[in-house]
């Protein structure tokens, strides 16, 4: 990125670190971010992430039938005592409030193809909820079950597939990242 936009090595909150990245993604996550080219453009973004704004859609295969066609998961969010994951607390008002709406495209034998849309930013969100909802992400090897039998996908079946976010000028534009060939023997979307 710097070398094609010489100029965002000064744009954020920490330039020296991540230039121009107003949000990441999960390591081994693929799919579409925002990437600011001046620093208002960097802020009015930032902003809209704050204010929860910014509409996310994820594509994800989860371990497991997931029963509903549609739910929210509400589980607060936060440091797990051990091994310095995130955990989701069912079942405890520790940690921070965290929603993921899902939604499902298609069901397979072991396992399910979903949208997932987090309504708030917590570190991992996607993966803990859908781990603390008994479907793990296929892939996953943070967040994993021994209950289900690895799909062997070669990688984490997770993807930032559309993001939709107001530009400066006010226009509201939808940035899509296509599906990856990985995902192909589970279509199921429009």
């Amino acid at each position: 990125l710097i070398k094609k936009y010489p100029k965002i090595k000064k744009i954020g909150d920490q330039p020296e670190l991540r230039p121009g990245i107003v949000h990441r993604l999960d390591k081994d996550a693929s799919g579409a971010m925002v990437v600011a080219k001046n620093q208002a453009a960097f802020e009015a973004v930032k902003k809209q992430f704050h204010d929860r704004h910014v509409i996310k859609e994820y594509v994800a295969l989860t371990y497991g039938q997931i029963k509903a066609d549609c739910a929210n998961i509400e589980f607060p969010i936060g440091r797990a005592r051990k091994g310095g994951k995130m955990a989701a607390r069912a079942k405890e008002t520790e940690g921070k409030p965290s929603i993921t709406a899902i939604e499902v495209i298609k069901r397979f034998p072991n396992c399910t193809l979903i949208k997932a849309f987090p309504k708030t930013g917590r570190t991992h969100q996607i993966r803990v909820h859908l781990f603390a909802l008994g479907n793990p992400l296929v892939g996953d090897q943070l967040y994993k079950s021994k209950k289900f039998k690895p799909i062997p996908t070669g990688r984490l079946m997770l993807h930032s597939h559309k993001l939709t976010i107001k530009l400066l000028d006010r226009e509201i534009k939808t940035f899509i990242a296509p599906i990856p060939q990985e995902f192909d023997k589970y279509r199921g979307w429009n």
